[in-house]
């Protein structure tokens, strides 16, 4: 997608309404700059996906206490950037999921009936998710996924899923 725009005498340009939807930047959301040769590239900044090493750490750490039939995801505010089971990396977050996760709450499956995550995934639910907030900028979230028929969350995983998405936070500020 090409678009002309005009640049205005204070230096500015006006990102299309159609290009902020597409790839979900809101007001106040950062946006990094790159200058490469005679370009200029604009890019959604998620410092969740800048951390990637870690994150992948952390995904590795979690997988190994979780039953078989669950998956841990990390989430920016559109799509799955890191998950153990890679099929669902790159999948978009359904409008429910996004919905929830702007509400900036953890999502218990226990507490309220779950439902599907991805757009692309019909057998996929949500069984536990935990926003990543920092300085009170929703930047994604953690998730455990699973099937209607996976085994529930226990408390300690519960508990360990939400140390690794403080954890996260801490390594962001």
């Amino acid at each position: 997608m090409s678009i002309i725009k005009r640049i205005d005498s204070l230096g500015r340009i006006v990102l299309p309404k159609n290009i902020r939807k597409s790839l979900n930047i809101k007001n106040s959301d950062e946006v990094e700059i790159v200058c490469s040769q005679d370009k200029i590239i604009i890019s959604k900044y998620n410092v969740v996906e800048k951390n990637e090493e870690i994150l992948e750490d952390i995904i590795c750490v979690l997988k190994n206490y979780l039953p078989k039939d669950l998956s841990v995801v990390i989430t920016d505010t559109n799509i799955v950037l890191n998950a153990s089971n890679l099929d669902f990396k790159g999948f978009k977050l359904s409008s429910g999921y996004l919905l929830h996760l702007n509400g900036r709450k953890p999502f218990k499956e226990s507490i309220a009936p779950s439902f599907n995550p991805f757009e692309k995934s019909k057998d996929i639910i949500l069984k536990l998710s935990f926003p990543i907030i920092v300085d009170s900028i929703l930047y994604g979230s953690i998730a455990v996924v699973g099937t209607r028929e996976s085994i529930g969350i226990s408390k300690e995983i519960e508990k360990l899923v939400e140390f690794s998405t403080n954890l996260i936070i801490k390594i962001m500020n």
